[in-house]
């Protein structure tokens, strides 16, 4: 993965061949590559513009190919509780049933 200012997020087995074949840490982070943790995920939520917003719809067929994602139905508020129940902060729980509401509200206006 490379981010915006160019600094690259690799795989650790990639990380640990390039230090096998002879290059340090030191040398690796001084060209902006970095390892990240085998379990490192990025989740990110998206709702096309569409309905009284209008715009552009930004997901097209060559940017789907650069993610792997699933499409899935806004939760009813009671699964939303229940899948906030395993997240540790009450700010992070109320954060995120928020932002569910949000987007099932966006998703009736359409």
């Amino acid at each position: 993965m490379v981010l915006f200012d160019g600094t690259r997020l690799i795989r650790q087995d990639r990380w640990d061949a390039l230090l096998a074949d002879g290059l340090s840490a030191e040398e690796l982070h001084s060209r902006s590559v970095f390892p990240v943790h085998p379990s490192f995920r990025v989740i990110a939520i998206g709702q096309e513009p569409s309905g009284k917003a209008g715009g552009v719809p930004w997901l097209t067929a060559e940017v789907a190919t650069y993610f792997r994602f699933h499409e899935v139905p806004a939760p009813r508020p009671a699964c939303a509780l229940w899948m906030c129940a395993f997240v540790g902060s009450e700010d992070l729980r109320f954060y995120i049933v928020c932002k569910l509401e949000i987007v099932r509200c966006k998703a009736h206006d359409t």
